[in-house]
C-alpha cells in the first residue's frame, strides 16, 4: 500500500522535472518517502516470492541528498550535501547504500526470478548475468560505509551495526546464486554445467554459514538485540541453505570438517531458541531447522540416517509427496512428479552433485517436525518450491 500511495502522489517521478517550484525540504521530504516505500517492497517481494509494486523503468526520481536533518530547510541547504567518500559521513549516507542494494535486488528479481517459471533457459546467458551482477554488487559491498551515524538509532538495533552490511552482501550472493543450485536436474547431467553448479554450493554455503556466525556474534555483543521478521527470514533461510549445499554436493561435504557443520548449525538453532521465545509463530522454524541440522550432523558423522519407514508403518516419502501435493496444486504446478520420491534413485549420476537419495532424505525431514496449529505462510512458501523442485525432478527423471 506504501509504495502505491507513493505513485498516486508522483513521487516516483523526478523532482527536478516535476516539483521544481517545491521547497527543499518539501522536495527531499517526498523522496525520503518513496525510497524507503520501494525498500519495504523490495524485500517483501523477495520474501514473499511476489512481483514489485513498481518497475525500475517507472523511476526516475533522484536518491536523497547526504545530508543531515537539521542541514534541511524550506529555504534551502544550510550546508553543501555529502558529495565524496573522504567527507565525513552523516545520517543517511548508510540509508542511500541500502537503497543501491534494492536497485541491485531489483536487477536480480527482474533477470533471474522470471514471473513464469522457465523449464528451459540459456544457461550461458544466464552465467554472463550472474557473473555481471555479482561484480556490481562487489561493488556495493567495497564501497559500503564501514562507521555510520547512530546517534538517533535504537541501542538494540541491527542496522546500526556495520556488521549489517556484511550480512545483506551474504543474503545477496544467496539470491544470486539461488537459481544455479536449484537448477533443474536435466541441466545437471552434462558434466560442463555441473562444475559450475558445484561451485555454487560452495558459494552458497560459505554465504549461509557467514550470516549464521554473524548473527551469533551480533547477540553475543548486544545480548538484547531486536529480531524482526525480515530477520529471522535471513537466518532460517541460510541455516536451511548452508544443510541443503551439503546434502547435495558431495565435494562440499568432503571438503568441509565437521567442527564447522556443527558450528553453524548451533549458531542458527540458539539464535532461532531465542527468536522463538520472545515470538511464539518463530516455534514451527525453529523445529523444522533442529530436525534438519540434527539430520546433516548425523548424515556428516556417517551415522545411518536412511529410515525407510516411521514406527506406524507408513513411507516418509508418501507422506511427504502427500504434503506437497495440495500446496503444487495451489500454484499450479503439476502434481504428477511428486512420485519422484518412489522411483528408483540409484541411477548414475554426476560425481560431485546428488540430486536424488540425498535430497529425498533432506526433504523428509520435514515429516518429523511436530506441527503446533495451522501451517505458517513462510513454511508453505519453502514447500511450494520444494514442490517445484520435486516436480520437475520427476519429469526429467
Amino acid at each position: 500500500m506504501a509504495i502505491r500511495h507513493c505513485v498516486e502522489l508522483g513521487y516516483h517521478r523526478s523532482t527536478k522535472k516535476y516539483r521544481a517550484s517545491a521547497d527543499s525540504l518539501t522536495k527531499e521530504i517526498s523522496k525520503r518517502c518513496f525510497w524507503v516505500a520501494y525498500d519495504l517492497d523490495c524485500v517483501a517481494s523477495f520474501i514473499l516470492g511476489r512481483p514489485k509494486g513498481i518497475p525500475d523503468n517507472a523511476i526516475d526520481v533522484e536518491l536523497p541528498f547526504d545530508i543531515d536533518d537539521e542541514n534541511i530547510t524550506f529555504g534551502g541547504f544550510l550546508r553543501p550535501p555529502r558529495s565524496s567518500p573522504g567527507e565525513p559521513r552523516t545520517s543517511m549516507t548508510g540509508v542511500i547504500h541500502v537503497i543501491k542494494l534494492r536497485q541491485l535486488w531489483s536487477k536480480i528479481s527482474d533477470n533471474l526470478y522470471p514471473n513464469v517459471f522457465r523449464l528451459a533457459g540459456n544457461d550461458s546467458h544466464d552465467s554472463t548475468l550472474v557473473e555481471q551482477l555479482r561484480q556490481e554488487l562487489e561493488e556495493w559491498h567495497s564501497g559500503a560505509p564501514d562507521e555510520l551515524d547512530t546517534s538517533n538509532a535504537s541501542p538494540f538495533s541491527v542496522f546500526d551495526s556495520p556488521n549489517w552490511f556484511h550480512i545483506a552482501y551474504d543474503y545477496s550472493i544467496l539470491l544470486l546464486y539461488r537459481p544455479r543450485i536449484t537448477c533443474s536436474l536435466a541441466t545437471q547431467g552434462d558434466l560442463q554445467k555441473t562444475q559450475p553448479i558445484d561451485a555454487a554450493f560452495q558459494i552458497c554455503a560459505d554465504a549461509s554459514r557467514d550470516i549464521c556466525q554473524r548473527y551469533r556474534r551480533l547477540y553475543q555483543a548486544r545480548r538484547r538485540i531486536q529480531f524482526t521478521w525480515g530477520s529471522l527470514h535471513i537466518l532460517f533461510l541460510a541455516g536451511l541453505t548452508f544443510n541443503y549445499c551439503l546434502w547435495r554436493s558431495r565435494r562440499l561435504r568432503e571438503s568441509t570438517p565437521q567442527s564447522v557443520v556443527v558450528n553453524t548449525c548451533m549458531a542458527c538453532t540458539t539464535l532461532l531458541v531465542i527468536i522463538a521465545e520472545r515470538w511464539s509463530q518463530a516455534s514451527s522454524y525453529r523445529d523444522i531447522f533442529e530436525s534438519l541440522s540434527e539430520r546433516t550432523i548425523n548424515m556428516m558423522s556417517g551415522d545411518n540416517c536412511n529410515t525407510q519407514t516411521d514406527e506406524m508403518g507408513f513411507s516418509p516419502s508418501a507422506q511427504v509427496a502427500e504434503l506437497l501435493a495440495p500446496l503444487a496444486s495451489n500454484s499450479g504446478i503439476d502434481t504428477d512428479g511428486l512420485d519422484w520420491m518412489n522411483h528408483d534413485h540409484n541411477r548414475a549420476r554426476p560425481p560431485d552433485v546428488e540430486p536424488y537419495a540425498p535430497f529425498q532424505e533432506w526433504i523428509m525431514g520435514l515429516d518429523y517436525v511436530p506441527s503446533g496449529g495451522d501451517p505458517q505462510w513462510f513454511t508453505q512458501e519453502l514447500l511450494n518450491d520444494m514442490g517445484e523442485f520435486a516436480t520437475l525432478s520427476g519429469n526429467n527423471g
